[in-house]
């Protein structure tokens, strides 16, 4: 049922589209299946990460590691917000994280 739904939604989307003259229509990022039978062309998305000194770089990768180690693991995401988060909040604040 849900899947006759998405396509429903997917035709009013097309034909909507079409009505208004749209050359290209964006499914935007995700890997649902649908989006692959409606399209000839598929894109590619990048995400680009710039860092000015080299110490800003391994802090932004020691974070990154450790957000995915927390997402993991109920206790060591207790642990980063009791021990780590008071310790670094104000560079984690001015780094925008």
């Amino acid at each position: 049922m849900q899947k006759q739904n998405q396509l429903l939604q997917v035709k009013y989307l097309l034909e909507y589209a079409m009505q208004r003259g749209a050359r290209e229509l964006d499914f935007t990022t995700g890997e649902e299946p649908y989006k692959y039978s409606f399209t000839n062309h598929a894109r590619v998305n990048y995400a680009a990460r710039a860092h000015a000194p080299l110490l800003f770089y391994g802090v932004d990768r020691l974070m990154r590691r450790a957000k995915a180690a927390a997402a993991r693991s109920p206790a060591v995401n207790r642990l980063a917000k009791r021990v780590l988060k008071p310790w670094l909040g104000e560079t984690l604040r001015r780094l925008g994280m």
